[in-house]
């Protein structure tokens, strides 16, 4: 029998294909040494005014939702919790913060946080595009 595609419907497959690229990534590059970031601004009352994941892996952080409400931003809440990603990044040993955003979200937010642009997909979403951006840390 050949084998054949198939179109899978439950989480088992993306767990396999993980797992698969862990043990070919961290035989060749070392152990990941995952750690999650997940940062949150709260109100008093508890609900969300700002929050950030990404996840630490060899000696990078990769940011991969930053949010701040509407009526919060502008005030500082973005820059500070990627500044203090940035910290538990250093204490995780990593030196390589990567992130993308689309251009109508904040990709001058990102500069001026002193990221650096290294790859842009046009017309991704339609009509907008798509930026990766990179921070080396001291």
């Amino acid at each position: 029998m050949s084998p054949r595609i198939t179109v899978e419907h439950d989480d088992s497959l993306r767990e396999e294909v993980l797992e698969g690229l862990r043990v070919f990534n961290e035989g060749t590059a070392g152990s990941y040494r995952i750690h999650h970031v997940r940062l949150a601004i709260r109100a008093d009352d508890g609900s969300l005014i700002a929050g950030l994941l990404g996840l630490c892996y060899w000696n990078i952080l990769h940011v991969d939702l930053l949010w701040v409400d509407p009526e919060h931003r502008r005030a500082g809440c973005g820059k500070a919790l990627l500044q203090r990603a940035e910290e538990i990044a250093l204490e995780r040993g990593c030196n390589v913060v990567y992130l993308l955003t689309y251009s109508f979200q904040a990709p001058v937010f990102y500069k001026k946080q002193g990221y650096e642009v290294f790859g842009t997909l046009e017309n991704a979403p339609a009509e907008f595009s798509t930026t990766w951006f990179a921070k080396h840390l001291a």
